[in-house]
């Protein structure tokens, strides 16, 4: 199970444990966005101190609806407990946690201020 809060600011947050190339762990607080199909968003001063490999480029539509292309990265997470690659899109914003590190979860949060989140593995 991960967990996280929700802040005064009505976002939602949650610790990602990612892995650097020497396998040290960092946390990086990331807030949860439905609206972001892929794994995470993270600005490239974190990527560069990860030694992330550069993967590709991927073309990404913002909230506005513009498209841009933006760098991706293999980087591993820890999460349930297990190692894993997953891509990450080099993003100038706050990190972001997408709904395909959720798919195959129950997420449930209490929505007040320091309200508490639980990411549940779904059998």
């Amino acid at each position: 199970m991960e967990s996280g809060l929700v802040t005064a600011f009505r976002t939602i947050v949650v610790p990602v444990e990612v892995l650097d190339d020497q396998h040290n762990s960092l946390f990086i607080d990331a807030m949860i966005d439905t609206g972001f199909n892929g794994n995470l968003t993270l600005p490239v001063d974190v990527l560069n101190s990860l030694g992330a490999k550069l993967f590709g480029t991927r073309l990404v539509e913002l909230a506005d609806g513009s498209l841009v292309q933006l760098d991706s990265y293999l980087i591993v997470v820890k999460w349930f407990g297990n190692e894993g690659e997953v891509l990450a899109i080099e993003s100038e914003s706050e990190p972001l946690l997408g709904m395909s590190m959720l798919w195959g979860s129950r997420v449930s949060f209490d929505a007040v201020d320091g309200g508490a989140l639980t990411i549940e593995e779904i059998a």
